[in-house]
């Protein structure tokens, strides 16, 4: 697969850039019982069933995955034991309306010693929509000790949207809808 970027400048010419060199070839295994497990390896496997509209995931120190469900519950998969069939948190405030709801997830740069999880989620005020950054804490499989970061975001049913992620730098950064107001 070739991958060709095309940049537009404001003379009115475009330019094609050349595609980009394809990454090395993974080393080949030399054994062979190494190139039988190879061949048997699955391609794509399955790690979690019957979700209801999962949205942003990201993975724990431990290999854990920590997802959210647009409804408003937090899950966790267990890298030995699977899907928890209890949420971490589950917040009745969610109004998943449309395209809002639970939405963005991030893990602090620091979770291995403060264990702050981050999440970007809609809710009603006054009878309208709104959005909001909260951070919880992790204490074994819950969720608690929540403090809001950033309220009163503009919300609506379409072009809600929220996505949340710390920077290389360890800042959070926060991207939202223009909540049908462009």
């Amino acid at each position: 697969l070739l991958v060709a970027f095309i940049w537009w400048n404001f003379s009115g010419r475009i330019r094609h850039l050349p595609p980009a060199e394809p990454p090395p070839a993974p080393p080949v295994a030399t054994k062979r019982a190494e190139d039988k497990s190879l061949k048997e390896a699955p391609l794509v496997s399955s790690v979690a069933k019957r979700l209801e509209i999962p949205w942003a995931l990201a993975f724990l120190p431990d290999r854990n995955i920590i997802f959210t469900e647009r409804p408003g519950r937090v899950r966790l998969i267990d890298s030995k034991q699977g899907l928890q069939e209890q949420p971490l948190l589950s917040i009745a405030e969610v109004a998943p309306v449309g395209e809002g709801g639970l939405l963005g997830l991030a893990v602090h740069p620091d979770f291995s010693k403060n264990r702050f999880i981050y999440l970007y989620y809609t809710y009603r005020a006054k009878g309208k929509l709104a959005n909001k950054v909260v951070r919880y804490r992790i204490n074994g499989k819950t969720l608690g000790d929540p403090k809001i970061i950033l309220d009163r975001i503009p919300g609506e049913s379409i072009h809600d949207s929220g996505r949340i992620k710390f920077g290389p730098e360890g800042l959070l950064y926060i991207t939202t809808g223009d909540a049908a107001q462009p």
